[in-house]
């Protein structure tokens, strides 16, 4: 009896642990998502850049022929 009370307080903690992983697993994913859409905002404004100085290039060739 005392041995199964044992192995049932120590399923509960194992049990307690996993949740708390979870919810650390959960929030690291969050976390990494967030970055992600960042980083894919950098992307855009550093293309829409190099486009705009691509651009600023050419005109500044024109005008100077």
């Amino acid at each position: 009896m005392l041995e199964k009370v044992e192995m049932n307080q120590q399923i509960e903690s194992e049990k307690q642990e996993i949740d708390k992983l979870l919810v650390e697993i959960r929030e690291a994913k969050e976390t990494l998502i967030k970055f992600n859409e960042d980083l894919e905002k950098a992307i855009a404004a550093e293309c829409h850049i190099e486009g705009a100085l691509k651009a600023a290039a050419v005109s500044y060739t024109h005008l100077r022929a």
